[in-house]
């Protein structure tokens, strides 16, 4: 255990290496590809999407998700954004607006971009759409450790009969994506993968 542990370490810090190489300019527009694919695939309006989409809010080196986030607002697309709470456990909670927005208190993982103010969400999304340091194409994904996306779709599995219905796909560059990932029984594959060079569908390959 302790070796995979290591060996998930030693990969996550050459992958975010690559991320950070391309330079701000090629995250950008490689981000705004991958927006475009994304509302192409799992929709640009509410009827399209089919339900809530829960997504992340890029920050730093990730896949930047504002654009996607903006276009779905103003589609009217119930949109649900997570939050990690003081015990460790990340929610879903609705963004009503791009301005609702803040910085959760505490450290680490809890100060990520999210509405401090909204309430948790208990129902199911039709979609998840997960950050990653690495993933490969037939859906295995390295996130950065803490395991909130594995916990969370885990218990989406408990109130959805297996997870039915509720599809996944991973946002990464390019750069991110590997041959091989080290993992745990614990690590929940994604259903699609997402870079500025296209969708794949796990499922099918």
């Amino acid at each position: 255990m302790g070796e995979l542990v290591e060996a998930k370490r030693v990969l996550r810090g050459a992958l975010r290496g690559r991320r950070g190489a391309m330079g701000d300019v090629a995250r950008g527009a490689a981000s705004l590809s991958i927006a475009e694919s994304v509302l192409e695939r799992v929709g640009a309006t509410a009827e399209a999407v089919g339900g809530a989409v829960f997504c992340y809010v890029g920050v730093r080196d990730e896949v930047k998700t504002r654009p996607l986030l903006e276009r779905w607002l103003a589609a009217g697309v119930e949109v649900w954004v997570p939050r990690v709470e003081g015990d460790g456990a990340m929610s879903a909670v609705r963004l009503g607006a791009m301005c609702e927005l803040g910085v959760g208190e505490g450290e680490g993982a809890a100060r990520l971009p999210t509405n401090v103010c909204g309430a948790a969400m208990g129902g199911v999304p039709a979609w998840v759409v997960l950050p990653c340091v690495g993933v490969t194409r037939d859906g295995r994904r390295l996130g950065q450790g803490g395991g909130y996306y594995d916990r969370y779709l885990a218990g989406l599995a408990g109130r959805s009969e297996g997870g039915a219905g509720v599809r996944t796909v991973a946002l990464a560059f390019e750069c991110q994506v590997v041959d091989e990932l080290p993992t745990e029984g614990h690590d929940a594959r994604v259903g699609a993968v997402c870079t500025e060079a296209g969708w794949v569908d796990c499922a099918a390959k």
